[in-house]
């Protein structure tokens, strides 16, 4: 599964994460402008449903020939934070990042408003833009303002903070 990128329009939110994925990413990658970074794989995951498929979706095009590597990253945070919180309560991949062993920042377990769990990873980007993107695109899905906060400022993950106010410009109308 394929989700594309919009150009520079203004959009609403629609409710659906096939529209808000790249319109979020787009966002944040416009913010660094690095032109390497293009695309990444999102794995999103209600962890009160263990026997759910964990699986990564493209989000933009990934031109830099990394597909597996940015799609199997993502589905290793998704886990490693679900297995990190659930023995030391972590709640970001931040928590217990390890580059030199490729464990990155960029799995973030929010709550919804009715106290469910979900964990939002994103791979593809600068180890702090997975964070914020996966945050960001968790607020605009209805996680809590809270728990997104709770994630950046364990991470001091500027790229949310500077972003954070779009998302709820961009949901109010």
């Amino acid at each position: 599964m394929f989700m594309s990128c919009r150009g520079g329009r203004r959009m609403m939110f629609i409710g659906n994460i096939h529209e808000r994925a790249p319109i979020i990413l787009s966002k944040v990658m416009e913010r660094r402008g690095d032109p390497e970074r293009t695309g990444a794989y999102l794995t999103v995951w209600q962890t009160e449903i263990p026997e759910s498929v964990v699986q990564a979706v493209k989000v933009c095009e990934v031109t830099n020939g990394r597909d597996e590597k940015y799609g199997a990253l993502s589905i290793e945070k998704t886990e490693r934070t679900y297995q990190m919180h659930n023995a030391h309560n972590h709640i970001s991949s931040y928590q217990s990042q390890d580059p030199e062993n490729e464990q990155y920042q960029g799995g973030v377990l929010l709550y919804d408003s009715s106290g469910r769990r979900f964990i939002f990873a994103i791979s593809g980007l600068d180890a702090e833009d997975d964070e914020a993107a996966s945050l960001l695109l968790g607020l605009a899905l209805g996680m809590t303002r809270e728990s997104c906060d709770a994630v950046a400022a364990v991470s001091k993950n500027q790229a949310y903070y500077d972003l954070v106010e779009w998302v709820s410009q961009i949901q109010e109308g």
